[in-house]
């Protein structure tokens, strides 16, 4: 499963609370995804997606919110390199409203996106939520850092661009293919981004994958320096915050007594520092830190014997 996927399926196992959430959710994933079209004088909207998640996400939305019936279809791609497609076909008395609702197709206001539908931070969130279950992507972040959104209408991705800017996410707009693409690219952003939405899990694969890669490109800057200490250095600091996350999954650090976190969070924060350097942050002596980190370490072993993981 692609790191997008991972993402999106642990979204849609968060429910959003109130009704105006799902509203914003739901017009995001229409504004991205929606096709309206009209069947023997009925009106009927269909989602295309290559993720079955999004398919289900939004089916759970419409018919919790309105009188729609619900058709999800899994249709192959006939060329090669391509990715199954889901279909949702949405159809009733409820689609009108659904449209209206959400300001998407039948929209004819002086903004592409309701300001009724993002006027809060929570719908905000919501919204950000639908967009990326709809049409969100981000990289394996051990390749590189990148999220986009492919957009169709202009308008609507510039609108967009700006609210994803409320919360100072660097967003960037470009077009691709006729269509628009909304665009971060730090690392430090896309964290934001994830926090934003509740991907909780994701953004703490993304930050321990952030904080490996940044030991090792320090440790490949410092050339000048003896390489069997700084592999030595950088393998027992990959260690520790290896443990460190498992602890911080399991039992979260507040759980720690207060000069075990304190060694912790040293050490979450100062990845290259020295034991010595560490010590005089905390201003104890290098045997008293390395005391206190092989405290953590039998922790996160005990923790990992626990979940039957050594």
């Amino acid at each position: 499963m692609s790191f997008s996927s991972s993402i999106k399926e642990e979204l849609t196992g968060v429910k959003l609370k109130t009704r105006d959430e799902k509203k914003s959710a739901l017009s995001a994933a229409t504004h991205m995804i929606g096709n309206l079209s009209i069947v023997s004088g009925r009106k009927r909207v269909t989602y295309v997606s290559e993720s079955p998640h999004a398919s289900r996400y939004i089916s759970l939305l419409a018919t919790s919110l309105y009188s729609v019936q619900a058709e999800e279809i899994m249709r192959q791609q006939q060329t090669l390199n391509k990715n199954r497609g889901f279909v949702l076909r949405l159809s009733g008395e409820g689609v009108y409203a659904l449209l209206k609702d959400t300001g998407t197709i039948l929209s004819f206001g002086e903004t592409a996106i309701l300001p009724e539908l993002v006027d809060d931070d929570k719908k905000r969130r919501a919204f950000f939520k639908g967009a990326f279950i709809a049409s969100g992507f981000i990289s394996n972040p051990q390749k590189n850092y990148h999220l986009d959104f492919v957009a169709r209408d202009e308008a609507f991705a510039q609108e967009f661009c700006e609210l994803l800017n409320i919360y100072d996410l660097n967003a960037k707009l470009s077009s691709r293919k006729g269509n628009f693409v909304i665009y971060l690219k730090e690392s430090e952003k896309i964290s934001s981004f994830l926090a934003l939405i509740g991907a909780s899990g994701a953004l703490m694969e993304l930050e321990n994958i952030r904080i490996v890669k940044d030991i090792r490109n320090n440790a490949n800057r410092a050339i000048n320096c003896d390489a069997a200490n700084i592999t030595k250095s950088v393998n027992t600091a990959l260690r520790q915050i290896d443990d460190i996350g498992v602890i911080r999954r399991e039992i979260g650090l507040d759980a720690l007594p207060q000069q075990l976190k304190e060694a912790a969070e040293a050490r979450l924060s100062n990845q290259d520092a020295t034991l010595s350097e560490l010590g005089e942050m905390l201003g104890i002596s290098k045997s008293g830190l390395n005391h206190r980190l092989k405290k953590l370490e039998s922790l996160a072993l005990e923790l990992k014997i626990q979940k039957g993981e050594v």
